[in-house]
């Protein structure tokens, strides 16, 4: 699969995050800021999750790439993805994500500051790196999409058949 080629576009999912907090992960309407703001989820905490083969770019509100710099620091002013706008999402125990960005900082918070400096996890444990980071690298994910379900019984006869 050559660079930069989407996955499966089909799979662009729509989210929230929640931090530890209880915050939606926000992008302010008139800037590239990001903070944990948001009590609900509404436009400007609708993220679009753009799956790659190794990891994943995260769009923001306002159409441009959530970018993580190498000293922690977090926008999304970017129209186009490059190095610092690759995510890894892992799954977590408990059903959160944490989100490691190409630097091996993780998206993390501290009341509503939101950065990606965080070390994040020790290996096969729930502990971290550092202690002053427990819990505030781990984000709930609250879907922004209706899933449906088609069922098709092939013994029901339409009205076609008839």
């Amino acid at each position: 699969m050559a660079e930069g080629e989407g996955f499966n576009p089909k799979l662009k999912w729509k989210l929230g995050l929640i931090s530890s907090g209880g915050k939606y992960l926000t992008s302010d309407g008139f800037g590239s800021k990001i903070h944990a703001t948001g009590a609900e989820m509404k436009k400007k905490q609708i993220f679009t999750v753009d799956p790659y083969a190794e990891y994943v770019n995260l769009v923001a509100p306002n159409g441009k790439f959530l970018s993580a710099g190498q000293k922690g620091e977090l926008e999304a002013a970017k129209t186009e993805a490059g190095k610092e706008e690759q995510w890894t999402i892992e799954a977590l125990d408990d059903g959160r994500w944490a989100l490691k960005s190409s630097f091996g900082y993780y998206l993390g918070h501290k009341g509503e500051e939101v950065h990606s400096f965080s070390r994040g996890y020790l290996p096969g444990s729930d502990k971290v790196h550092d202690p002053e980071d427990q819990g505030t690298a781990k984000w709930t994910v609250h879907l922004a999409i209706h899933p449906q379900v088609v069922i098709r019984n092939n013994n029901r006869r339409s009205e076609e058949r008839r």
